[in-house]
């Protein structure tokens, strides 16, 4: 049985980043939320992908789903913050 390879740090961070920008999108849909989530999924990209260079690079360590997930999940929450944005600068315009 071989030993479990300890996960990426950059990684994990990245997932949760990822996580935290793709619920603030959803739930504060309002101008600071978008802001929060495209901040956050800047982020989170810059660190999954720094955590797939690691863990490509070094082969004593794991993580890598999370790291592919951290960096789709910032993705997402780049196009749901700039979604937000745009619907927002719309609105105020309207108004």
């Amino acid at each position: 049985m071989q030993p479990k390879k300890p996960n990426s740090g950059k990684g994990i961070a990245s997932m949760v980043l990822g996580i935290l920008g793709v619920v603030v999108s959803i739930c504060g849909f309002f101008i600071f939320g978008s802001i929060i989530a495209i901040i956050l999924g800047i982020i989170a990209l810059v660190l999954g992908s720094q955590a797939k260079k690691e863990i490509a690079s070094n082969p004593n360590i794991g993580g890598e789903g999370m790291a592919k997930a951290g960096w789709i999940l910032a993705i997402i929450s780049l196009v749901l913050g700039a979604i937000g944005t745009i619907v927002w600068i719309i609105a105020i315009a309207a108004s």
